[in-house]
């Protein structure tokens, strides 16, 4: 949790979209992955390999993940141009059916 002069600047999970979600694992996994780069000087040579297993699994995971936030990406996308689409649809359907009244979109 970040705070900025008492006021949280990061959200809660809870409180975050799919997309804000999924952008916000990322990050993290990729911080992660990031320190697995990372060799201790007192490393031996089946620490380094294990250690590079693991950072080639976590990048290949990375790669998924990577996918995964695009193609959600997409699909966000998608859906906000047809909820302004139905909006318009919507308020143009309540302009003809009542002339008199005001409608906003939403």
């Amino acid at each position: 949790m970040e705070y900025d002069h008492g006021h949280r600047v990061t959200q809660h999970i809870h409180g975050m979209t799919p997309l804000e979600r999924a952008i916000t694992e990322f990050e993290e996994r990729a911080k992660s992955a990031h320190n697995l780069k990372i060799a201790p000087k007192t490393e031996t040579a089946e620490q380094r390999l294990n250690r590079e297993k693991s950072l080639s699994k976590a990048l290949n995971h990375l790669k998924a993940e990577r996918a995964l936030a695009l193609a959600q990406v997409q699909v966000q996308t998608q859906l906000d141009e047809y909820q302004a689409a139905f909006c318009l649809f919507y308020f143009v359907a309540s302009m003809l059916r009542y002339p008199d009244h005001l409608y906003e979109c939403h």
